[in-house]
């Protein structure tokens, strides 16, 4: 559970990298939480909540293998995503002029 919620923040500020965030001011992903969670019955906010602040503090082993897994989903979606930069154009149809 703790895997499915650590980045339910990205849904207000989607996803700032560590270069990005020196340029904003960021509010806490404990404080997000707490504002996603406000409308929530009391122990199922205060478990939303705990389970956040367990990622965020590095409190437990699964926050860290929670983290570990976070980092891992980048790599193939950058490897997809520079194949995709550095992929020449596809062309439509036929060329007009043939090369012999």
């Amino acid at each position: 559970m703790l895997a499915l919620w650590h980045d339910s923040q990205e849904t207000r500020t989607t996803d700032l990298d560590h270069v990005a965030r020196s340029y904003l001011h960021a509010t806490s992903n404990e404080q997000i939480t707490a504002d996603q969670t406000a409308a929530l019955p009391r122990p199922l906010a205060s478990l939303l909540r705990g389970l956040v602040a367990e990622y965020e503090g590095r409190a437990s082993l699964e926050a860290d293998c929670a983290r570990d897994a976070d980092k891992l989903e980048i790599v193939p979606a950058r490897a997809a995503e520079r194949e995709r930069l550095v992929a020449p154009p596809k062309r439509l149809g036929r060329p007009a002029i043939r090369m012999p």
